[in-house]
């Protein structure tokens, strides 16, 4: 369950878990473009290498 305040990882890897655009895409059979362009912009992004 998410609460307001949490942190979630939407696409990457945390730990164990990973989650990949391209498999999001192939769940709600689209492509991992349109995946990545359909995150509102207010949502904070934070890229680590």
């Amino acid at each position: 369950n998410v609460s307001i305040g949490d942190e979630v990882m939407l696409i990457g890897k945390q730990g164990n878990d990973q989650i990949s655009a391209d498999e999001i895409a192939d769940k709600t059979d689209t492509i991992s473009y349109e995946v990545v362009c359909g995150i509102h912009s207010n949502v904070k992004r934070i890229y680590k290498n």
